[in-house]
């Protein structure tokens, strides 16, 4: 009899969650068909929203941020061929440290490790030059930017606006980044965006970027097609008042992506007048790249897996042009491969 009442009991329970998402299932559709969109400001279709707001002159999303660390003399004396956002927070000091001791040092003008894998390009052009900025939003705690400031006057690659720093302005962040080159380093030819978990093959990018003749309007980077928003409390939600459309654009992962700095400047022309979301890689590399009619590239995925980190050997030896997860003692480990050739 007890087996009976358990049974039963079980049978509830699936009939009440099968109704359950039952409903929210139904609740997304008609969601999704309702042409009466909540109040973040989008219209029928982005590109629509962005008529409209242009049109109308109207900024739903002002870019209007004060420098509490402008960084305006980081690309005074020489335009880097490569611009790298490096997006960070005020706590992680030992990632900025292991970059700018290991692959980062390209910035200050270091050379690369050479070996016998031909992990420099032969004969560089001398514009090819790269640049490390990092990242900032303010910290509520005071104490934090104080540490950035003193940091930023020890090694002159720190950029800080006054938003508040946060998950959810990761968005800001980037836009600020772009906003920043545009005005103090207008002569980059490229520009790339990573986390700083990323170790970066600085020469194997350069090869690669040189190799390909058209990058108008071409953003590269792991591509995610017919990606859903996370609508439960998750760290990645994006409710239906911030978006409300079914699905995303196609867009590149924001671990690593690319493009040039004239497309840099028609993303940052556009997001003006399309409302604010708050996934930055969604956000522009699909939803303003929808915009000016971007095309993406797949950054070669024998060189890059954007769910496994590579070794210290992979790296250090060309296989892989870069990885995520990557720690500070990861960092140190692959450039020690690299310089006493370990790996060989």
């Amino acid at each position: 009899m007890l087996g009976g009442v358990l049974r039963i009991k079980c049978h509830k329970v699936v009939v009440f969650c099968c109704s359950l998402i039952s409903v929210i299932i139904i609740f997304h559709y008609f969601k999704s068909n309702n042409n009466s969109y909540p109040p973040n400001g989008f219209l029928e279709s982005v590109e629509d929203t962005y008529r409209h707001y242009r049109g109308s002159r109207k900024r739903i999303n002002p870019l209007d941020f004060t420098y509490t660390i402008p960084g305006e003399k980081i690309c005074r004396h020489r335009s880097p061929f490569l611009l790298i956002f490096v997006v960070s927070l005020h706590t992680r000091r030992s990632q900025r440290d292991a970059i700018r001791s290991t692959w980062g040092s390209v910035s200050i003008g270091k050379p690369w490790p050479r070996s016998q894998y031909g992990n420099q390009p032969s004969n560089p052009p001398p514009n090819l030059f790269t640049k490390v900025v990092f990242l900032f939003g303010y910290h509520p705690n005071d104490t934090h930017n104080r540490e950035l400031l003193h940091e930023s006057a020890q090694h002159n690659d720190v950029v800080q606006a006054n938003f508040t720093e946060s998950y959810r302005n990761l968005t800001r962040k980037v836009l600020m980044g772009l906003k920043w080159a545009r005005h103090y380093c207008p002569q980059a030819k490229f520009v790339m965006k990573i986390d700083d978990d990323t170790f970066v093959n600085v020469p194997m990018v350069f090869d690669y970027l040189l190799s390909k003749d058209v990058w108008e309007r071409t953003i590269m980077g792991f591509i995610n097609i017919d990606s859903i928003p996370f609508r439960l409390y998750t760290k990645w939600q994006v409710s239906w008042t911030e978006y409300p459309y079914m699905r995303y654009p196609i867009y590149t992962s924001g671990n690593i992506y690319v493009f040039l700095s004239r497309t840099s400047c028609l993303l940052l022309d556009v997001a003006e007048y399309i409302p604010y979301v708050s996934m930055e890689d969604v956000y522009i590399t699909g939803i303003l790249a929808e915009v000016i009619h971007a095309k993406h590239r797949l950054i070669p995925l024998k060189w890059y897996s954007p769910y496994k980190t590579a070794s210290p050997c992979e790296l250090a030896t060309n296989k892989k042009m870069a990885s995520q997860m990557i720690t500070a003692k990861l960092h140190y480990l692959v450039w020690k491969a690299m310089q006493e050739k370990i790996c060989d």
